[in-house]
């Protein structure tokens, strides 16, 4: 997913409004400034409506994988919800339709976790 299309649409859904638009750029160019947010100030990132959350997907369903180092992936549901169940935190996953989203900060006892569906 090499689109801003999908980063603008969970935004929209799921960001919180001061935060969007920095949201997508680092989404799209600066990973890992996004992902030292997601880890460090979750609660300031999404909207808190959706902390702790569930979101519904399909394993197969395609998805861009964010980790903690910053690293950017092109995966299946399935496959990044197999790094979240490794433990430690650190994780932002985002559907390739931009309509859902599963968030975990850093850290141990159990990281603070976001999640949605549209």
């Amino acid at each position: 997913m090499n689109t801003k299309e999908p980063f603008a649409t969970i935004a929209e859904l799921f960001i919180n409004p001061a935060y969007r638009e920095r949201f997508i750029h680092e989404a799209s160019n600066k990973p890992r400034k996004l992902m030292a947010r997601v880890c460090h100030d979750i609660d300031n990132v999404f909207e808190k409506r959706f902390e702790n959350a569930q979101c519904k997907y399909q394993e197969s369903d395609a998805c861009v994988l964010f980790t903690l180092t910053g690293d950017k992936k092109n995966t299946t549901w399935g496959e990044a919800m197999q790094v979240v169940k490794q433990g430690g935190g650190g994780v932002l996953i985002l559907d390739a339709s931009g309509k859902k989203f599963f968030a975990q900060s850093e850290g141990f006892p159990p990281p603070k976790q976001f999640g949605g569906s549209a």
